[in-house]
C-alpha cells in the first residue's frame, strides 16, 4: 500500500460519501468552537489511529510479498531436484 494509492481510496470515500463527511466535519467543528481542548485530543486519536492502519497496511504488503517470493523461490527448488 503506497502512500498514493491511500491517497486514492481516501478521495474515492470522500467523493461517495460527500454529505456524510460533510454533516460530519460541520458537527466537529461546532463541537471544536465549543470544547477545542477535547475536539484536539480527539483528532490526534484520529490520527494516530490512521498513521497505525497505514503502517499496518505497508507492513502487509512487505509481508506478503516476501511470502510470495519465498513460495515462488520453493516451487523453483522443487522443480530442479525433480
Amino acid at each position: 500500500m503506497t502512500f498514493s494509492s491511500f491517497i486514492d481510496f481516501a478521495q474515492s470515500i470522500l467523493q461517495q460519501y460527500s454529505v456524510i463527511i460533510g454533516v460530519a466535519a460541520i458537527i466537529f467543528l461546532l463541537f471544536a468552537s465549543r470544547k477545542p481542548k477535547e475536539s484536539f485530543k480527539f483528532l490526534l486519536v484520529l490520527l494516530t489511529i490512521t498513521a497505525l492502519l497505514y503502517v499496518v497496511g505497508v507492513f502487509r504488503e512487505t509481508v506478503s510479498t516476501g511470502t510470495q517470493n519465498k513460495d515462488q523461490m520453493i516451487y523453483k527448488t522443487e522443480r530442479l531436484g525433480e
